[in-house]
């Protein structure tokens, strides 16, 4: 159990706040969905940034509908899962705000969020849901940081593919770490800001299921400690001029009372050389308050089992998934 203090990391090239209180992982379920992350290679850069995800949701404290309304809910696992992690984000979201690094807007208008996405160089855009009822939230968070010491330009190769590519050096500001279970050096790299780094290392294997990221670094940097294994002295490392993203659609179906979301997207803009580091990310989604009777909606492989009076055990066990979903057609019931 991850019970110690320790700090945020976030993106694969994470970047850490000394003053704040990590994420603390307060059930088993977590761990166990861990354990599905090992072993599996990812080839395509991807972004993860929950608390983005956070941010906007939270503009609906703002908003008078939502007032006398519960807290966000979810039904699947990896919204049960971003839900039990979202109350240590908040305060991440505070510091963010104190230092002029978030801006988040809701909104009736879809036309308002898709303006502030445009005028901010996102490409991402909402879908108009024509209604009346309808709400449209974004919160977009910058984060900018300059290495203490700059960096020297110079060409790096891939050692999978040998391709050179523009990269740095750094042998001043850097300090290196390691972990039991990794099999690399970690490098933590000092910005001017002395409350703030960024670590990096070679990516080992882990999944892009939702929160997979988030998962695999935090206990990645929460195992860290000053290296040994390693005898480094400088560090280089690929520039990065990134524009990705983020599949975020599993925020569909997150609910606040009869207020459901039906739409959610995500775009990172992310961008580092030899002086620093910046990374920009939008969250964008659409939802709708539903006036009908609540559904529940078996829309996930299901547990199916048959009953009778008199009888204590289930007379049936099935467990069905998508690959007998289909109309059976004529069925004979006699």
């Amino acid at each position: 159990m991850m019970t110690e203090r320790t700090r945020l990391c976030w993106i694969e090239l994470a970047y850490v706040f000394k003053w704040f209180k990590l994420l603390k992982v307060r059930s088993q379920f977590f761990l166990i969905f861990l354990s599905q992350f090992k072993g599996k290679h990812v080839t395509k850069s991807f972004v993860e940034f929950p608390h983005g995800i956070a941010a906007t949701l939270q503009t609906t404290d703002s908003h008078p509908r939502f007032e006398s309304l519960p807290q966000w809910k979810g039904k699947s696992s990896p919204q049960q899962l971003f839900l039990s992690l979202m109350q240590d984000l908040l305060p991440v979201l505070d510091i963010f705000r104190s230092e002029g690094n978030l801006d988040a807007i809701i909104s009736a208008e879809v036309a308002d969020v898709n303006n502030m996405l445009k005028e901010r160089g996102f490409d991402i855009q909402l879908e108009d849901l024509q209604t009346p009822d309808a709400l449209y939230m974004l919160s977009i968070i910058r984060q900018a940081v300059q290495w203490k010491h700059e960096g020297e330009k110079e060409t790096i190769f891939c050692s999978e593919e040998g391709d050179s590519y523009d990269g740095v050096t750094l042998e001043e500001g850097v300090d290196f770490f390691e972990a039991p279970s990794h099999p690399h050096g970690v490098a933590r790299i000092a910005t001017k800001d002395p409350k703030k780094f960024v670590f990096m290392t070679i990516a080992d294997g882990f999944s892009q299921s939702p929160l997979g990221l988030t998962g695999a670094i935090t206990c990645l940097h929460h195992d860290l400690v000053p290296a040994s294994r390693f005898d480094f002295s400088a560090l280089s490392f690929p520039m990065i001029d990134a524009n990705i993203e983020t599949d975020i659609s599993w925020c569909a179906g997150l609910h606040r009372g009869s207020f459901s979301i039906l739409e959610a997207l995500q775009q990172t803009m992310f961008q580092m050389n030899h002086i620093g580091a910046v990374a920009e990310t939008a969250t964008a989604m659409a939802g709708l308050e539903s006036l009908g009777p609540k559904t529940l909606e078996i829309d996930q492989p299901f547990f199916l089992w048959m009953t009778q009076d008199g009888i204590d055990i289930p007379t049936f066990f099935a467990f069905f998934a998508q690959d007998v979903w289909s109309d059976p057609g004529d069925v004979n019931f006699d």
